[in-house]
Protein backbone atom coordinates (compact mmCIF):
# COMPACT_ATOMS: atom_id res chain seq x y z
CA UNK A 1 0.00 0.00 0.00
CA UNK A 2 3.26 2.40 0.84
CA UNK A 3 3.96 2.39 -3.13
CA UNK A 4 0.36 3.13 -4.04
CA UNK A 5 0.71 6.42 -1.32
CA UNK A 6 3.99 6.80 -2.49
CA UNK A 7 2.33 7.51 -6.38
CA UNK A 8 -0.39 9.33 -4.60
CA UNK A 9 1.46 11.68 -3.43
CA UNK A 10 3.91 12.20 -6.25
CA UNK A 11 0.42 12.59 -8.54
CA UNK A 12 0.22 15.68 -5.87
CA UNK A 13 3.26 17.56 -6.76
CA UNK A 14 4.89 16.34 -3.02
CA UNK A 15 8.52 16.54 -3.36
CA UNK A 16 10.77 13.31 -2.82
CA UNK A 17 11.97 14.78 0.78
CA UNK A 18 8.45 15.57 1.86
CA UNK A 19 7.23 12.06 0.62
CA UNK A 20 9.82 10.27 2.60
CA UNK A 21 9.44 12.55 5.62
CA UNK A 22 5.56 11.42 5.18
CA UNK A 23 6.29 7.55 4.90
CA UNK A 24 8.33 7.74 7.66
CA UNK A 25 5.88 9.58 10.19
CA UNK A 26 3.52 7.45 9.00
CA UNK A 27 5.32 4.27 9.92
CA UNK A 28 6.13 5.58 13.49
CA UNK A 29 2.43 6.52 14.18
CA UNK A 30 1.30 2.83 13.02
CA UNK A 31 4.16 1.19 14.83
CA UNK A 32 2.99 3.20 18.28
CA UNK A 33 -0.46 2.39 17.67
CA UNK A 34 -0.15 -1.11 16.74
CA UNK A 35 -3.48 -1.69 14.98
CA UNK A 36 -3.92 -2.08 11.20
CA UNK A 37 -5.47 0.77 10.04
CA UNK A 38 -9.34 -0.49 9.54
CA UNK A 39 -8.80 -0.23 13.18
CA UNK A 40 -7.59 2.62 14.39
CA UNK A 41 -9.85 4.89 16.18
CA UNK A 42 -9.52 9.04 16.95
CA UNK A 43 -8.81 7.72 20.21
CA UNK A 44 -5.80 5.72 18.82
CA UNK A 45 -5.20 9.18 17.16
CA UNK A 46 -5.19 11.01 20.03
CA UNK A 47 -3.12 9.36 22.17
CA UNK A 48 -0.42 8.94 19.15
CA UNK A 49 -0.59 13.23 18.95
CA UNK A 50 -0.24 13.40 23.17
CA UNK A 51 3.19 11.11 22.12
CA UNK A 52 5.04 13.82 20.06
CA UNK A 53 3.76 16.89 22.31
CA UNK A 54 7.56 17.03 23.62
CA UNK A 55 8.07 18.25 19.48
CA UNK A 56 8.45 21.51 18.71
CA UNK A 57 5.04 23.10 17.25
CA UNK A 58 6.04 22.68 13.38
CA UNK A 59 7.39 19.15 13.38
CA UNK A 60 3.90 18.56 15.25
CA UNK A 61 2.03 19.82 12.48
CA UNK A 62 4.55 18.41 10.26
CA UNK A 63 3.95 14.70 11.57
CA UNK A 64 -0.35 15.23 12.27
CA UNK A 65 -0.41 16.59 8.50
CA UNK A 66 1.37 13.58 7.11
CA UNK A 67 -1.08 11.25 8.80
CA UNK A 68 -4.11 13.11 7.94
CA UNK A 69 -2.68 12.83 4.53
CA UNK A 70 -2.17 8.78 4.62
CA UNK A 71 -5.91 8.49 6.32
CA UNK A 72 -7.44 10.57 3.59
CA UNK A 73 -5.72 8.44 0.55
CA UNK A 74 -6.93 4.68 2.52
CA UNK A 75 -10.63 6.69 2.12
CA UNK A 76 -10.20 7.85 -1.29
CA UNK A 77 -9.11 4.07 -2.36
CA UNK A 78 -11.47 2.69 -0.34
CA UNK A 79 -9.81 0.85 2.18
CA UNK A 80 -11.20 2.60 5.07
CA UNK A 81 -14.60 2.92 5.60
CA UNK A 82 -14.33 6.33 8.04
CA UNK A 83 -11.64 8.73 8.38
CA UNK A 84 -10.48 8.51 12.51
CA UNK A 85 -7.94 11.55 11.42
CA UNK A 86 -10.76 13.69 9.76
CA UNK A 87 -11.36 15.60 12.96
CA UNK A 88 -7.61 15.87 14.55
CA UNK A 89 -6.41 19.32 14.85
CA UNK A 90 -3.13 20.73 14.74
CA UNK A 91 -1.43 22.63 17.14
CA UNK A 92 -0.98 26.40 16.87
CA UNK A 93 1.69 27.48 16.54
CA UNK A 94 3.17 30.00 18.88
CA UNK A 95 3.22 33.66 17.34
CA UNK A 96 6.43 35.12 17.17
CA UNK A 97 7.58 37.82 19.02
CA UNK A 98 7.57 41.25 18.21
CA UNK A 99 10.57 43.18 16.92
CA UNK A 100 9.33 45.98 19.16
CA UNK A 101 12.41 47.86 20.13
CA UNK A 102 13.10 49.51 23.69
CA UNK A 103 15.01 51.38 25.21
CA UNK A 104 16.83 49.01 27.06
CA UNK A 105 17.68 47.52 24.02
CA UNK A 106 20.27 50.05 22.25
CA UNK A 107 22.00 50.71 24.93
CA UNK A 108 23.00 46.87 25.04
CA UNK A 109 23.58 47.28 21.79
CA UNK A 110 25.66 50.54 22.17
CA UNK A 111 27.60 48.72 25.14
CA UNK A 112 28.32 45.51 23.53
CA UNK A 113 29.90 46.79 20.13
CA UNK A 114 33.04 45.29 19.76
CA UNK A 115 34.55 48.40 17.95
CA UNK A 116 34.32 51.47 17.91
CA UNK A 117 33.01 52.40 14.33
CA UNK A 118 30.33 49.80 14.87
CA UNK A 119 29.72 51.46 18.42
CA UNK A 120 29.59 55.16 16.62
CA UNK A 121 27.42 53.40 13.95
CA UNK A 122 24.67 52.19 15.89
CA UNK A 123 24.93 55.28 18.07
CA UNK A 124 24.08 57.34 14.56
CA UNK A 125 21.51 55.45 13.33
CA UNK A 126 19.58 55.30 16.96
CA UNK A 127 19.87 58.73 16.82
CA UNK A 128 19.14 60.50 13.45
CA UNK A 129 16.88 58.09 12.09
CA UNK A 130 18.80 57.82 8.70
CA UNK A 131 18.60 54.88 6.15
CA UNK A 132 21.77 53.01 5.44
CA UNK A 133 22.64 54.48 2.35
CA UNK A 134 21.97 57.76 3.68
CA UNK A 135 24.62 57.31 6.44
CA UNK A 136 27.20 55.34 4.67
CA UNK A 137 27.38 57.88 2.28
CA UNK A 138 28.23 60.88 4.53
CA UNK A 139 31.56 61.91 3.59
CA UNK A 140 34.77 62.58 6.28
CA UNK A 141 34.73 66.30 5.22
CA UNK A 142 31.25 66.74 6.03
CA UNK A 143 31.24 65.69 9.14
CA UNK A 144 34.67 67.78 10.14
CA UNK A 145 32.90 70.35 8.98
CA UNK A 146 29.70 70.34 10.52
CA UNK A 147 26.86 72.90 9.52
CA UNK A 148 24.88 75.13 12.09
CA UNK A 149 25.49 77.49 15.20
CA UNK A 150 26.40 74.63 17.03
CA UNK A 151 28.13 73.02 14.05
CA UNK A 152 26.66 69.71 14.42
CA UNK A 153 24.18 69.91 11.56
CA UNK A 154 25.41 67.81 8.85
CA UNK A 155 23.13 67.47 5.23
CA UNK A 156 22.40 64.17 3.62
CA UNK A 157 20.35 63.82 0.59
CA UNK A 158 17.49 61.01 1.00
CA UNK A 159 14.90 59.61 -1.01
CA UNK A 160 13.77 61.66 -4.23
CA UNK A 161 17.01 63.63 -4.21
CA UNK A 162 15.63 65.34 -1.03
CA UNK A 163 18.31 67.32 1.37
CA UNK A 164 17.78 67.28 4.74
CA UNK A 165 19.83 68.04 7.64
CA UNK A 166 20.17 65.61 10.62
CA UNK A 167 21.69 66.20 14.23
CA UNK A 168 24.62 64.88 15.84
CA UNK A 169 24.25 65.01 19.76
CA UNK A 170 27.15 65.00 22.26
CA UNK A 171 27.38 61.22 22.76
CA UNK A 172 27.30 60.05 19.15
CA UNK A 173 29.53 62.86 18.55
CA UNK A 174 31.98 61.89 21.16
CA UNK A 175 31.89 58.01 19.98
CA UNK A 176 33.15 58.95 16.12
CA UNK A 177 35.61 60.91 17.40
CA UNK A 178 36.71 58.08 19.13
CA UNK A 179 36.44 55.95 16.19
CA UNK A 180 38.68 58.66 14.07
CA UNK A 181 41.29 58.24 16.62
CA UNK A 182 41.71 54.93 16.07
CA UNK A 183 40.87 54.26 12.21
CA UNK A 184 43.32 52.72 9.84
CA UNK A 185 42.40 54.39 6.74
CA UNK A 186 42.45 57.91 4.76
CA UNK A 187 39.10 57.03 3.13
CA UNK A 188 37.11 59.61 2.07
CA UNK A 189 34.09 58.13 4.16
CA UNK A 190 32.99 58.79 7.44
CA UNK A 191 32.03 55.16 8.06
CA UNK A 192 34.06 53.31 6.26
CA UNK A 193 35.53 49.33 5.76
CA UNK A 194 38.25 48.15 6.81
CA UNK A 195 39.46 48.29 3.23
CA UNK A 196 38.41 52.20 3.23
CA UNK A 197 35.58 51.18 0.78
CA UNK A 198 31.48 51.74 1.73
CA UNK A 199 30.27 48.85 4.25
CA UNK A 200 27.51 46.60 2.54
CA UNK A 201 24.58 46.81 3.82
CA UNK A 202 24.45 42.54 4.29
CA UNK A 203 28.08 42.46 6.27
CA UNK A 204 26.82 45.33 8.24
CA UNK A 205 23.10 43.63 8.93
CA UNK A 206 25.30 40.58 10.38
CA UNK A 207 27.25 42.54 12.44
CA UNK A 208 24.29 43.60 14.06
CA UNK A 209 22.83 40.65 14.69
CA UNK A 210 25.88 39.20 16.46
CA UNK A 211 25.56 42.44 18.47
CA UNK A 212 22.38 42.02 19.88
CA UNK A 213 22.24 38.53 20.28
CA UNK A 214 25.23 39.23 22.61
CA UNK A 215 22.93 42.38 24.60
CA UNK A 216 20.09 39.45 24.79
CA UNK A 217 18.06 41.19 22.44
CA UNK A 218 15.29 37.82 22.22
CA UNK A 219 14.42 38.47 18.37
CA UNK A 220 18.20 39.15 17.75
CA UNK A 221 18.05 37.46 13.97
CA UNK A 222 15.21 40.15 13.06
CA UNK A 223 17.93 43.44 14.18
CA UNK A 224 19.25 45.45 10.97
CA UNK A 225 20.22 49.00 10.40
CA UNK A 226 16.41 49.37 9.47
CA UNK A 227 15.35 48.00 12.68
CA UNK A 228 17.53 50.89 14.30
CA UNK A 229 15.94 53.68 11.86
CA UNK A 230 12.43 52.03 13.65
CA UNK A 231 14.04 52.39 16.52
CA UNK A 232 14.33 55.68 16.66
CA UNK A 233 11.02 56.63 15.36
CA UNK A 234 9.33 54.77 18.08
CA UNK A 235 11.11 55.66 20.80
CA UNK A 236 10.95 59.20 19.77
CA UNK A 237 7.18 58.43 19.71
CA UNK A 238 7.17 57.04 23.23
CA UNK A 239 9.11 60.33 24.60
CA UNK A 240 6.11 62.06 23.32
CA UNK A 241 7.92 63.38 20.23
CA UNK A 242 5.09 65.10 17.87
CA UNK A 243 4.91 63.14 14.82
CA UNK A 244 5.71 65.73 12.36
CA UNK A 245 9.02 66.12 13.94
CA UNK A 246 9.51 62.15 13.36
CA UNK A 247 8.77 62.38 9.82
CA UNK A 248 10.74 65.13 9.31
CA UNK A 249 13.89 63.50 11.04
CA UNK A 250 13.47 60.38 8.94
CA UNK A 251 12.39 62.29 5.53
CA UNK A 252 8.97 60.69 5.06
CA UNK A 253 7.05 62.59 2.51
CA UNK A 254 3.88 61.37 4.20
CA UNK A 255 3.15 61.15 7.94
CA UNK A 256 1.09 57.87 6.99
CA UNK A 257 4.52 56.00 6.61
CA UNK A 258 6.13 57.48 9.38
CA UNK A 259 3.16 55.90 11.68
CA UNK A 260 3.66 52.55 9.72
CA UNK A 261 7.57 53.20 11.37
CA UNK A 262 6.22 53.31 15.18
CA UNK A 263 5.90 49.36 16.90
CA UNK A 264 4.02 49.30 19.90
CA UNK A 265 4.30 46.28 21.86
CA UNK A 266 1.41 44.72 24.03
CA UNK A 267 3.17 45.73 27.11
CA UNK A 268 2.83 49.55 25.76
CA UNK A 269 -0.77 49.08 25.02
CA UNK A 270 -1.56 47.08 28.39
CA UNK A 271 -0.08 50.25 30.55
CA UNK A 272 -1.91 52.75 28.28
CA UNK A 273 -5.57 50.82 29.07
CA UNK A 274 -4.45 50.22 32.90
CA UNK A 275 -4.80 54.08 33.44
CA UNK A 276 -8.46 55.13 34.17
CA UNK A 277 -8.95 58.94 32.15
CA UNK A 278 -12.30 59.87 33.35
Amino acid sequence: MYNTYIVHLQANGKSNRTIHEYINYVKQMLNYIGKPEKEITIDDLEDWRSSITYLSTNSQRLQIAAVKSYFRFLMQYGVIDTNPAEGMVSPIPKAKEKACPKSWMLRAMVENAPTCRDKAMILMFATTGLRFDELTNIKLSQYLNMEGESHREITIIGKGSKPRKVYVNDETKAAIDEYLKNRNTDSDILFASHQGNHIKNNNFNQALKSIAKKAGIPFWKDVTAHWLRVSFATIKASENTPLNYIQAALGHSSIKTTMRYIKNSQEDINNIMSKTSF
